[in-house]
């Protein structure tokens, strides 16, 4: 037994779809809706206007604080050298390094930011929740700028003998005897 209504040889693709005669275009909204009420029905998502706001507020905070960091890392040395100063660990000696990273954490900023703007952008576009888009984007900087932050720092001598004097001032203080009564 088939469970095709009629025997005989099996339909091809197409044969029992009537024909349509005119294809009719949509009607046009009524004067009363409005153009998201209209695309509701139609079946699009609709805009999210907090969403909207906050993804362009957050894309504003990453292009203010690419603007605020650029000069920074535009002399990365001379600001690594006053970071030493004030906090007691030596003169920074490692311009030549500083010079290469920091153009390396403006770069990589840039192209974050970029990609950042280019997806948010995109999301919007499609009606989609795009807030988290920048907020990754503010991640993958920061991690980005630290590992940029501290390959700056460490290798640097003045700050290998303060971590050495800082160790070898803790061993002292470990390594006294106390007496026990």
């Amino acid at each position: 037994m088939s469970d095709r209504p009629t025997s005989g040889p099996a339909p091809r693709y197409g044969e029992y779809a009537p024909i349509p005669e005119k294809i009719e275009a949509p009607a046009p909204p009524p004067a009363d809706e409005t153009p998201d009420t209209a695309r509701q029905q139609m079946g699009a998502k609709p805009q999210r206007a907090w969403d909207r706001a906050l993804t362009i507020g957050l894309l504003a905070v990453g292009a203010v604080n690419l603007f605020f960091s650029v000069p920074q890392f535009a002399d990365f040395g001379d600001s690594l050298r006053e970071v030493f100063t004030q906090n007691g660990f030596g003169t920074y000696t490692s311009d030549g390094l500083a010079g290469v990273l920091g153009a390396v954490a403006i770069v990589a900023q840039l192209v974050i930011l970029s990609f950042t703007i280019f997806f948010a952008r995109r999301n919007l576009a499609a009606g989609r929740i795009s807030f988290w888009i920048p907020l990754v984007g503010a991640v993958l900087s920061l991690v980005v700028v630290t590992a940029v932050v501290l390959g700056a720092m460490l290798p640097d001598p003045a700050l290998r003998a303060w971590f050495d004097a800082q160790m070898s001032a803790a061993m002292a203080t470990q390594s006294t005897p106390t007496a026990t009564p």
